[in-house]
């Protein structure tokens, strides 16, 4: 257990402290040095029981070693200009040895003379946000990548008809290059001239919505120069409600098609 510092700082008023005591999410008040003046019993629960009491302690002792260092020269930072900062994200160690992820709320706390005394920190613990935002990345990037290899052009399309991807295909084939795509309405994008299909005789974001569609069609590029393609699109279904939010745009020329 590492060695205790004296605490110096005035705590929170006895009235306000039983409510925070029973507070559902861990509370901790800090002095002006950074020790630890009090912390609330969720708080102490989370914390290995080696760790000890941990009032006295420095607070960015209990975080992992690796932010430390980051953590200490924030926190004196911030009581040495007394502005109350952002959120952040720190991993904490829990009382079965792992780490927890916590977003770190910190406010400042003031004499009568405006003097800045030390800060209260509210944390509230993000782990499962983290690692879906983590899963959902890798995921992403995975998609894109697999997106970059296929020869086919392909765009994803939102409810509304925004283009939100395009492989490095489909920017060839429409001429709209370097991300330009992006953000843009598939209508205008593709611009279809034409349109010939067993579905129907016309085609836009909103049929596609409806059902996967299959036809032909002539489209002019941004060069304005009409290209044959073999038009397929899909519905995309959120797999959580099984709600549509996009349609899949694959094209194929001519020439694809014969190769």
């Amino acid at each position: 257990m590492k060695d205790k510092k004296a605490a110096k700082g005035t705590r929170t008023n006895a009235p306000a402290m039983d409510l925070l005591e029973d507070l559902g999410v861990p509370w901790m008040e800090i002095d002006a040095d950074g020790i630890i003046l009090w912390a609330n019993r969720i708080a102490r629960e989370s914390q290995p029981e080696e760790q000890g009491d941990l009032t006295g302690q420095h607070i960015w002792d209990l975080m992992a070693t690796e932010d430390q260092e980051i953590s200490r020269m924030a926190i004196l930072n911030a009581i040495k200009t007394g502005e109350d900062t952002l959120p952040v994200l720190r991993s904490l160690l829990t009382r079965d040895g792992s780490y927890r992820m916590e977003e770190l709320h910190r406010t400042m706390r003031r004499n009568s003379k405006g003097h800045t005394i030390g800060f209260s920190i509210l944390s509230f613990d993000v782990t499962e946000h983290v690692r879906i935002r983590e899963e959902e990345h890798r995921a992403r990037m995975w998609m894109e990548m697999l997106l970059e290899s296929l020869p086919d052009a392909v765009l994803s399309v939102d409810a509304l008809g925004i283009i939100h991807t395009a492989n490095h295909a489909a920017e060839m084939l429409t001429g709209w290059n370097d991300g330009s795509l992006i953000d843009q309405v598939v209508e205008k994008a593709l611009c279809i001239q034409e349109y010939v299909s067993p579905d129907g005789k016309s085609l836009s974001h909103n049929i596609a919505l409806a059902h996967p569609t299959k036809g032909f069609a002539i489209i002019k590029n941004l060069q304005q120069e009409e290209i044959t393609v073999e038009i397929r699109t899909f519905p995309m279904c959120d797999k959580f409600t099984g709600a549509i939010t996009g349609v899949t745009v694959i094209l194929r020329t001519q020439i694809d098609l014969i190769s």
